[in-house]
């Protein structure tokens, strides 16, 4: 069968025999068990390999994503061995864009065993996600022609269990869409159109070395879906008009739709192409989506399939700190978007690799409580670290973590979930992650208790940044701080109103504004009720005094004018002038007998001292009348 692909093909065979050579390493469960270490015999791998293939040049890019469980109950594993050819190059792993240690460790007959170090402990019951990539450059590049050598697009590993059972399921290979097999020896064709499959049972006894022969099939003819905000071309088989058809009216109703919920496509454009029945996987979780993507439907038009690759290009590599959100969130919306378009769009299959049906539920719940859009809120506010109890000065705090915690408290603080706890506790499996949800339970009763009583008033960054935070000792040490200095604050304003005052917004100021400790609060509190003490102190001096001599002392003083002034000093907060005006005031009313007695005494003395000169006078003058007429009778007559 090879005979006609002559001089070239033998080229192109020797160019790419090294990548499988490695098809064959991973799909040998002798290699799978060599790389189990002593010290791990419970480390369960979820393997799936993406190839990226150059058959013009003969150059292989691998990214295998890997799945790490560790299903012993007593031992931590800190590392773990993989095997690559020894022609491997650039080998590199990597954790959420963290860079990870890895060495080569011994090579033996063309193949190396690599260590990778994990980047924490991995504990009993605890998985970890991570990548780990390398490429391989031929040194005889394969050359165009009718027929042409292409390599795996994809390689799916979907269970190799390390350390144990070391058996390793039939490898799927998928070849890129627009080739047909021609020759595949050692190989079972599921598709004539790309998938193979080597072996025919569920479990490998040898190596299988093989090349694959294809030809390429008809150009695909691309069909344009006008009218959205990035361009989509729907490409389809010539003559095929049905199955692009459907998938362009599918995607005139999913891509808007995950836009309102999801905001603007994270990608530039994409190309959605039909493919064998069952031959392509959904997009898969934890994915890192390009600003351009290309989706494979099967020719059934799965729309179920189609509206969850859209939403994995929003949702795939959402949230990478909590494993199971992304793919969760991704399979939910996407089925509901899809079931917009389709109400009998099927949902995820449970039982594929990769699904957890519990993750699932818990996002399918929150969604049916919040609404898509309220949980799709949440989602960039988690990401860019913003502070879950929202509220003044929360500019001051550095970014939170984009961890299941914060997630939990932004889906009940900013979207208003009721049910998130509950919920939670169902994807929660670490005993210590239970037992942090229980603090936190306590913690939120006391909040709410404590927002309560603060009556309207947002609580300061003081307290909130330890809920944040998870630091629920913290924050109970300064809820009972926080809540004494209101219970002042309460006392205070009760006061103010009976005295008929407004305490106004000085304390609440202050309150607002702490940011270490309620010090500052308490001392505006105790400089307001100061003022408030002298100003009860003066109404109450100026109300007990009736007495008319008072009265008479106080006239020319406008006692209700020094009264409002002294309310409005309180009121505008100028605590020290209230005062300083109070203690006049009740100074004035105690000296106002004293200045009315002498109103009263001094003028009457005047009265009294100028009737008594007159009458002296007056008297005089009487006096001296009486006494000359007698002189003048007594004079001898002439």
């Amino acid at each position: 069968m090879l005979s006609g692909v002559g001089r070239d093909l033998r080229r192109i065979v020797a160019a790419t025999a090294v990548l499988f050579t490695l098809v064959a390493v991973l799909a040998s469960p002798a290699l799978a068990q060599s790389t189990a270490r002593p010290e791990n015999p419970g480390l369960l791998v979820d393997a799936s390999t993406h190839y990226i293939v150059d058959p013009e040049a003969g150059s292989v890019s691998v990214n295998i994503d890997f799945l790490l469980a560790n299903t012993t109950t007593d031992q931590q594993v800190t590392e773990f061995d993989e095997v690559l050819p020894e022609v491997a190059s650039d080998v590199a792993a990597s954790f959420r864009g963290r860079t990870l240690d890895v060495s080569r460790v011994g090579t033996v007959d063309g193949v190396s065993t690599w260590r990778v170090q994990l980047p924490s402990v991995l504990r009993p019951g605890r998985t970890v996600r991570l990548t780990l990539s390398w490429s391989m450059v031929s040194e005889d590049p394969a050359e165009s022609g009718a027929s042409v050598l292409i390599n795996p697009a994809f390689v799916s590993l979907p269970v190799a269990s390390v350390g144990s059972a070391g058996s390793l399921h039939a490898v799927d290979v998928t070849l890129p869409l627009g080739f047909r097999v021609i020759d595949a020896p050692g190989l079972t064709s599921i598709s004539d159109t790309g998938a193979v499959r080597i072996g025919d049972s569920g479990a490998l006894d040898s190596y299988v070395t093989t090349t694959v022969v294809a030809t390429r099939l008809a150009a695909l003819v691309p069909r344009r879906v006008a009218g959205l905000e990035m361009a989509v071309d729907v490409l389809g088989w010539p003559g095929d008009g049905r199955w692009s058809t459907e998938v362009v009216n599918a995607v005139k109703v999913m891509v808007p739709q995950l836009t309102e919920w999801l905001g603007t496509p994270p990608v530039d454009s994409i190309e959605i192409r039909e493919g064998p029945a069952g031959a392509y996987p959904e997009v898969k979780p934890g994915a890192v989506v390009e600003r351009s993507a290309t989706l494979v439907v099967d020719s059934s038009a799965d729309m179920g399939v189609l509206g969850r690759q859209l939403a994995g290009m929003w949702l795939a590599s959402a949230l990478p700190e909590i494993d199971w959100f992304g793919p969760a969130a991704t399979a939910v919306f996407g089925t509901r978007a899809a079931q917009m378009f389709d109400p009998l769009a099927t949902g995820p299959d449970e039982t594929a690799a990769g699904f957890d049906p519990v993750a699932y539920s818990v996002v399918d719940s929150l969604v049916d409580e919040i609404g898509a859009d309220g949980v799709a809120k949440v989602i960039p506010l988690v990401s860019s670290g913003s502070f879950t109890y929202p509220g003044p000065g929360d500019s001051t705090v550095g970014r939170l973590p984009a961890d299941w915690r914060t997630l939990l408290d932004s889906l009940e603080e900013i979207g208003g979930s009721k049910k998130a706890s509950d919920l939670f506790r169902r994807v929660m499996t670490d005993p210590a992650d239970v037992s942090a949800l229980d603090e936190r339970a306590s913690a939120r009763f006391d909040l709410a208790n404590l927002r309560k009583l603060a009556a309207g008033w947002e609580l300061p960054i003081w307290i909130r940044l330890p809920m944040a935070r998870w630091d629920f000792a913290t924050f109970e040490v300064r809820r009972v701080v926080v809540d004494n200095t209101l219970a002042e604050r309460n006392t205070l304003t009760e006061s103010a109103t009976a005295a008929g005052l407004d305490v106004g917004n000085f304390v609440r100021t202050a309150f607002e504004s702490e940011t270490d400790g309620m010090t500052t609060t308490d001392a505006v509190i105790e400089d307001q009720k100061s003022a408030l003490s002298a100003v009860i102190e003066a109404d109450r001096v100026v109300d007990s005094n009736s007495g008319l001599i008072s009265r008479i002392g106080l006239i020319g003083t406008d006692v209700a004018a020094e009264r409002a002034e002294i309310s409005a000093a309180f009121e505008a907060g100028d605590f020290e002038r209230a005062r300083e005006s109070s203690d006049a005031l009740i100074g004035t009313i105690d000296g106002s007998n004293a200045v009315g007695i002498l109103r009263v005494v001094i003028p009457a003395v005047i009265v009294l001292a100028v009737g008594s000169a007159a009458g002296e006078l007056v008297r005089r003058r009487g006096r001296k009348s009486g006494g000359g007429g007698s002189e003048e009778t007594s004079e001898p007559v002439a």
